[in-house]
């Protein structure tokens, strides 16, 4: 912050401080929403919105600003970081449930043990009968549930599409962040921002 006080652009000061305020909230909101396993979707996109997609939306714009870019470039550059973002994060949320641990670095289900109910999770409990409903919520939030729980855990989900959903909402926000780009001028630079969308949907880590 203060290395931006001394380049003195006003706009690029508000644009990060918004950032620091909103990724605080979302924070605030995870928080607030850890141990809850019936938040509602609206709300889980709430925190993935101000917890990371506003990062990186931010840094998108405040670089296109410095660049001296239009009006209409900047907030086209913010529109494909927003759902960049959003992508990134939903596709972690099922690497979380899809992932090998040995790849991603963390247990299989962390989200769950921890309490956190991310899209697979609330998906999941949308469509699940009682007893399957039932499962689900005794492991939500059990730190102790032991593999074959949190594989009986996965294979519920499987049952219902639930990782193909999730997957199809990631690729959904990586189609109007590559809809953003195309609102920019040809460029190796916005060849190298597409390649980034194809990342966020096919990455294993």
């Amino acid at each position: 912050m203060r290395l931006l006080c001394d380049y003195g652009e006003i706009e690029i000061i508000r644009t990060v401080s918004e950032i620091t305020i909103e990724m605080s909230e979302g924070e605030i909101l995870e928080i607030i929403a850890t141990g809850n396993p019936k938040i509602s979707q609206e709300n889980y996109y709430d925190i993935l919105h101000k917890k990371t997609a506003v990062f990186v939306e931010g840094c998108c714009k405040c670089g296109a600003m410095v660049a001296g870019a239009s009006h209409e470039q900047t907030e086209s550059l913010a529109e494909y970081g927003r759902r960049l973002g959003l992508a990134f994060q939903i596709a972690d949320d099922l690497l979380d449930y899809t992932g090998d641990p040995l790849i991603t670095g963390k247990p299989l289900a962390s989200d769950l043990k921890d309490g956190r109910a991310t899209l697979p999770f609330l998906l999941a409990m949308e469509s699940a009968k009682q007893d399957e409903r039932e499962v689900l919520l005794a492991a939500f939030g059990n730190a102790q549930i032991s593999n074959d729980t949190v594989l009986n855990v996965v294979k519920i989900m499987e049952c219902y599409g639930v990782f193909d959903t999730t997957r199809a909402v990631a690729r959904e926000h990586v189609e109007l962040a590559e809809k953003a780009l195309l609102k920019l001028p040809p460029s190796i630079a916005r060849e190298c921002f597409a390649a980034l969308t194809d990342y966020v949907v096919q990455r294993d880590r």
